[in-house]
């Protein structure tokens, strides 16, 4: 999958520098789904494809950007965050008995509440499997305390 591309110059200004990470994120995001159980991937490939600006993992970007250099765990931790928030948009979805997003298909519009609950739960626990990656606690911890409220 290929980033979005902005549409206003100020934008794309912005996320120039961020540009190759951006794909590195959409890379990962592709290998992700290559990682779930081969029943569920279609599934989560069919919601990341129609999920947005990835606004959520270039603030990652950004934000490691202005430390000085964008690392290895930068990327990942866009691809958490876009998986989170992807979990969480499957699941407003049901609630709000959305059908379309982005003009496509919601996923419970598609196949029913009882697997988009659970799709969004995969999504959700395979952002925390990934955040537990990490080295330390303290990414998983700050994903959890985020994801709390």
């Amino acid at each position: 999958m290929a980033p979005p591309q902005p549409k206003h110059s100020a934008l794309s200004e912005l996320l120039a520098p961020i540009t190759a990470e951006l794909g590195r994120v959409e890379e990962e995001l592709t290998e992700q789904v290559a990682g779930f159980d081969k029943r569920i991937g279609p599934y989560v490939d069919y919601v990341l494809r129609g999920s947005g600006k990835r606004l959520r993992p270039t603030l990652a970007l950004l934000a490691g950007g202005a430390t000085g250099r964008i690392y290895d765990g930068h990327i990942t931790l866009g691809v958490i965050v876009e998986l989170i928030h992807i979990a969480t948009l499957v699941h407003d979805d049901i609630l709000d008995e959305a059908k379309l997003r982005h003009g496509l298909a919601t996923a419970n519009s598609q196949w029913g509440n009882e697997i988009s609950v659970l799709l969004g739960d995969c999504l959700f626990a395979h952002a925390l499997k990934l955040a537990a990656s990490y080295p330390t606690t303290e990414i998983c911890r700050r994903i959890s305390e985020a994801t709390n409220t």
